[in-house]
């Protein structure tokens, strides 16, 4: 099924989280790459980051501010843009999941999400759920001068990717691609930081048919900051930010 590549950006690039450090060879090193990330979800159970996003556009370069809040099961993502005066950015629309159903929130309104539009809000960040049975190592490659395991995958249903490139020095998530309605999209990350030992990128690119689309970079990523639960509450959207 071929996806939107901005929607697709904005969820997997400023959600997508690499593994644990720790060697594995081909044998097993899909198991391997999922029974590492059985305990990521405890030791991060709550995030708080922001964002700068640079994209290209009809009008040339655009530049927006985002942040991002997950707890549990729960996604808030908050889209500001610059003001042209140079003063305070402004909110521009709020996704939110809280867990069963999800809403976009503008100026204009509140929009509930369609099932499916929910479940790549709930998924995109969770690559690794997207290596069922049927996904297999395609053979090796070098990814910014790493060497890396080539995946396939075989079914998209819990993945944006239907391929994704993994180090074999840590088991890192390096590089992603999917097939979406303007091409053949690909997620390159870099500027690994140490958070908690395991390695985030703190730099994510986007590229359509090899051309750059857009560029992420986390200018501060929390863990376990202590979100209230109303901060994934739709009807409450409009109070952060003003």
């Amino acid at each position: 099924m071929r996806k939107d590549p901005v929607i697709a950006y904005l969820l997997l690039c400023l959600l997508a989280i690499p593994v644990l450090a720790g060697a594995a060879g081909p044998d097993g090193v899909l198991e391997k790459i999922k029974s590492k990330y059985e305990h990521f979800e405890a030791e991060f159970s709550q995030i708080a980051m922001k964002t700068e996003v640079s994209a290209e556009g009809p009008n040339g370069k655009m530049n927006a501010e985002q942040d991002v809040y997950k707890k549990g099961g729960k996604v808030r993502i908050e889209s500001y843009m610059p003001s042209p005066q140079g003063g305070k950015p402004s909110l521009v629309s709020t996704m939110i999941y809280d867990g069963k159903n999800g809403w976009l929130v503008t100026p204009q309104g509140t929009r509930k999400l369609s099932a499916q539009e929910a479940d790549r809000l709930k998924t995109e960040d969770k690559w690794w759920s997207g290596i069922s049975s049927r996904a297999r190592v395609a053979g090796e490659e070098k990814v910014d001068g790493k060497e890396a395991y080539i995946i396939e995958i075989k079914e998209q249903k819990n993945s944006p990717a239907t391929k994704i490139w993994v180090s074999k020095d840590g088991l890192v998530l390096l590089k992603a691609e999917s097939d979406t309605s303007q091409g053949k999209a690909e997620w390159v990350f870099s500027d690994f930081h140490p958070v908690k030992d395991w390695q985030i990128p703190y730099r994510t690119e986007m590229l359509v048919d090899g051309k750059p689309v857009s560029v992420s970079r986390i200018k501060s990523f929390e863990v376990n900051p202590g979100l209230p639960d109303s901060l994934f509450e739709p009807e409450k959207a409009s109070q952060k930010g003003q």
